[in-house]
């Protein structure tokens, strides 16, 4: 069974640029994606998945309510939550991996970086 992501993100570019490091990085990998908070809870409901990447600033439902949600629903909040976002002040980002995010990275991000923390993320978790 392939590896399934979930990237959350409002912009298209962001997500087609994570997309295609990731389809560069692993063999074996679906991607789903969702434009803010609220359409990955959606997603979340219909499928299963393995990692999540996700951008703070967001309408609808942003990422630091996204990660509280998840926190709150037994079945989604072991699931690995990589934050990736241009709000990436150190408090910020404190709070955000106090809300349970494995990681948080700062855009822009170079696909060397992103690789190298993806590929440890799931390293950790044996999922790759």
């Amino acid at each position: 069974m392939p590896l399934q992501i979930l990237i959350v993100d409002d912009s298209p570019a962001m997500r087609w640029f994570l997309r295609r490091v990731i389809g560069l990085s692993l063999e074996e990998v679906s991607v789903l994606e969702a434009a803010d908070g609220r359409e990955a809870f959606s997603l979340l409901s219909q499928s299963a998945v393995d990692l999540i990447l996700t951008d703070i600033n967001m309408p609808n439902m942003n990422g630091e309510e996204f990660l509280r949600k998840m926190a709150q629903d037994e079945n989604l909040s072991s699931i690995p939550v990589i934050v990736v976002s241009a709000d990436a002040s150190e408090a910020r980002m404190r709070q955000m991996l106090a809300l349970g995010a494995r990681r948080c990275l700062s855009k822009p991000i170079s696909p060397e970086a992103f690789r190298r923390e993806l590929e440890d993320v799931l390293e950790a978790r044996n999922i790759s």
